[in-house]
């Protein structure tokens, strides 16, 4: 009998223990979460200090305690806020990894746990962070990959719906500046006329204004990189869409994208329809010369085609295209092949020095219609010399 009541109380003993051992492994478990969400805000509180460089400290010592081992979500919400930290303080490198194992986290959940809408937003947000630092790396084809893998912001960025507006509109732009440096234009249009022109976003025009069921036969559709102030690289992107209306009206859209990211549409010229911006309508073709001081244009004519030639500067800065040259090689043909140096580099099958002379009769510039020959333009002069 007393052997039996010990070996009760035994029981009783380490059951108890085992209680207790449960009870402190909650409350430690409690208390590291409780003193991890502590250091996830007081990061915050040292950001909007401007204390970034403390604050990457504290988000750093956190992702490596493993205080979120099972709670994936605030695992992600660290990663992603040290990897937008590190990109202010130009830490790429930093930023890279940051955003990279915020995605590998997710990756290693199992399918119900990625179901759910809080880890599906931070995952989205680390691989779009991540697509932006590839692009401005350069590395286009990554970044595109990496747009193509996340999940199109969907309803739990918020309750109201709003943030969803936003979220969907930058998405629009990233994959839009990403194909427009592939020198996709008509894949950049096709993501810039899902733009919702939300009130954040400040963007001045609805898209879906002016791309109706016309825009079916959209002909053209080009893009030219340019320079923004105080940058060392083309980062900003000019883009023309061009199509046939009704009674067989020439329009055309003109819109920029800026290194930050919102959208200015800046003309919607109709052809034959006096515009002051004097925006060309009747536009299939485009190129800025290196230095960006000219913007050469072909447009369609009676029974051939132009070239007009703007000054660059006031299509940015004042909305409007100064026409400094045109090569018109009626009844010939003549095409845009680039820049060399200062010059204009174009084919024609019209030998276009003869337009160097005042006087000529346009029907004599053409020897051969069937042989096509490079010349170079120099837009100061208005002189042509051969290739």
């Amino acid at each position: 009998m007393l052997l039996h009541r010990a070996n009760l109380s035994f029981q009783s003993e380490l059951l108890y223990c085992k209680v207790r051992i449960l009870l402190i492994s909650a409350l430690v478990l409690v208390a590291t979460h409780l003193f991890a969400q502590q250091d996830y805000f007081y990061a915050e509180s040292l950001i909007d200090e401007g204390r970034h460089a403390e604050a990457v400290k504290v988000l750093d010592h956190l992702s490596a305690s493993g205080a979120y081992a099972d709670r994936p979500r605030f695992a992600m919400m660290t990663l992603n806020l040290a990897g937008t930290t590190k990109l202010y303080l130009k830490d790429t490198a930093g930023s890279i990894q940051a955003f990279t194992s915020a995605m590998a986290c997710y990756d290693s959940l199992t399918p119900p746990r990625r179901a759910d809408d809080w880890n599906k937003r931070e995952y989205y947000l680390a691989g779009k962070n991540l697509a932006q630092v590839r692009v401005s790396q350069g590395e286009f084809l990554q970044a595109n990959d990496l747009m193509k893998k996340i999940r199109y912001p969907g309803h739990y960025y918020s309750s109201t719906g709003h943030d969803v507006l936003i979220a969907q509109d930058l998405h629009c732009m990233i994959r839009a500046r990403i194909f427009c440096h592939l020198n996709q234009p008509d894949s950049a249009l096709s993501w810039l006329r899902r733009f919702r022109s939300t009130e954040d976003t400040k963007v001045p025009h609805h898209l879906d204004s002016i791309f109706d069921v016309q825009t079916n036969f959209i002909n053209s559709v080009k893009c030219v990189a340019y320079t923004m102030a105080e940058s060392s690289h083309r980062n900003s992107f000019l883009l023309f869409a061009a199509w046939h209306g009704e009674k067989n009206t020439q329009h055309s859209i003109w819109f920029t994208i800026p290194e930050t990211g919102k959208m200015e549409i800046i003309a919607h010229p109709i052809h034959n329809i006096d515009d002051q911006q004097n925006f060309p309508a009747n536009c299939y073709d485009m190129s800025l010369s290196p230095d960006e001081k000219y913007l050469a244009v072909t447009c369609y004519t009676e029974g051939s085609n132009s070239i007009d030639i703007f000054s660059f500067h006031e299509i940015l800065h004042e909305r409007k295209c100064i026409l400094k040259q045109t090569i018109l090689a009626y009844p010939s043909s003549v095409e845009i092949k680039g820049w060399e140096k200062r010059n204009l580099l174009v084919e024609s099958d019209a030998d276009l020095t003869r337009y160097n002379k005042k006087t000529r009769n346009n029907f004599d510039v053409t020897d051969n219609p069937d042989v096509k020959r490079l010349f170079l333009f120099d837009p100061e002069s208005g002189k042509f010399s051969k290739h």
